[in-house]
């Protein structure tokens, strides 16, 4: 959904867009589509999140009153378009704590759904929002608060959500580093030696020993003498290697 400008009305207003780039402000690239198909899910899921919560703070710190008109309204703009990108990356998640929550949070709206129309908000069947710009811009500002504002049970609960969605994005991430960081720790102790093609040894003391110049030296005297002879004439107990 194309992001609309601000409202007009009276003095300085900020658009829904400076909104969009406000909630996003951890994670630029998420705000647009071409940034979003360069990003993993849970990376997604993970900005989503975190945006969709800074949308609920944001309007749940308004003043309803005459004088923030405008920047209410793009500011319920701005929150339509983070909710949907949260409901869209949730939704495509493997992750069954991430779905029971995009599940969760959509029912919610639906339960919201007669009073969302009523500023100019529809929820659409498939669980996203629609904001009709000429029925928001006009609705009533009491109508705005009941939905918006921080005693709102509405904004509290998606709210919750959204942070149950962010923590389990958080440590799907944290999973994903730690695999990588354990794959190239093995891939790093893993040598070839160069006495036998094709061959690998362990990166282990004991295997680098085996492998060492002095154990090939030993190797070497051992297979050239006898050392039952050499134990017999004392020879063996006085061997000096130089390498």
């Amino acid at each position: 959904m194309a992001v609309n400008p601000a409202f007009n009305g009276a003095g300085t207003t900020l658009s829904s867009g400076y909104y969009i780039r406000n909630f996003y402000s951890a994670a630029r690239n998420a705000r647009t589509t071409a940034g979003r198909r360069d990003m993993s899910n849970p990376e997604l899921t993970q900005a989503d999140g975190a945006a969709l919560r800074r949308a609920v703070r944001s309007l749940s710190r308004s003043e309803f009153t005459e004088t923030q008109d405008e920047d209410i309204r793009n500011k319920a703009m701005a929150y339509v378009e983070t909710y949907n990108h949260m409901l869209a990356s949730a939704s495509e998640s493997s992750d069954d704590r991430i779905l029971r929550s995009a599940k969760q949070m959509k029912a919610l709206t639906q339960s919201y759904a007669s009073e969302l129309d009523k500023i100019g908000i529809t929820v659409n069947d498939d669980g996203t929002l629609e904001s009709r710009e000429a029925r928001l811009s006009t609705s009533p500002l009491s109508k705005l608060e009941k939905l918006f504002s921080k005693d709102s049970g509405f904004m509290q609960k998606i709210s919750a959500h959204s942070r149950k969605i962010e923590r389990q994005s958080d440590a799907l991430l944290t999973e994903e580093a730690q695999r990588r960081a354990a794959k190239r720790t093995a891939s790093q102790g893993t040598v070839t030696d160069p006495g036998s093609a094709g061959s690998t040894s362990s990166g282990a003391a004991g295997s680098s020993a085996a492998g060492s110049p002095a154990t090939a030296a030993a190797q070497i005297v051992s297979a050239a003498m006898d050392l039952d002879m050499l134990s017999h004439t004392g020879i063996g107990g006085h061997i000096n290697l130089t390498l």
